[in-house]
């Protein structure tokens, strides 16, 4: 899964808008959603620390950046079992997978409007 590929799917179920709404709306919170996840770790806070990796993995799939949100499931499974040390060793390559999502969501966001297709909702 691609975010380009989710946002297209998105955007032909919900229309244009709502797909780069969407993609704005996780862009706008991924700064905080990575402050939480940092905070909750510096504050081996281990049950914090699993709520901020679900949030952020769950999102990240949602927009189909599915390597972001890989980085993200394993640092929330690692604070699942009560494991803080493998939490923060899975930090570093959750955070050098940030950049690459930001820029995909963008590229695709681009993409869609680039194209100019401005779907209507699938009836369903």
């Amino acid at each position: 899964m691609t975010p380009l590929h989710t946002l297209h799917d998105m955007a032909a179920d919900l229309g244009t808008d709502v797909a780069r709404d969407f993609a704005d709306l996780y862009l706008a919170a991924l700064d905080g959603r990575m402050h939480r996840l940092r905070d909750a770790l510096v504050s081996d806070d281990t049950a914090g620390t699993y709520t901020a990796a679900v949030s952020l993995y769950t999102a990240s799939w949602m927009v189909g950046a599915q390597e972001l949100a890989d980085a993200a499931h394993d640092v929330a499974e690692s604070a699942r079992s009560g494991d803080l040390e493998g939490a923060r060793s899975g930090m570093p390559p959750l955070e050098c997978r940030v950049e690459p999502a930001v820029a995909a969501i963008r590229a695709a966001v681009s993409e869609l409007e680039s194209a100019g297709t401005r779907h209507r909702a699938r009836s369903r």
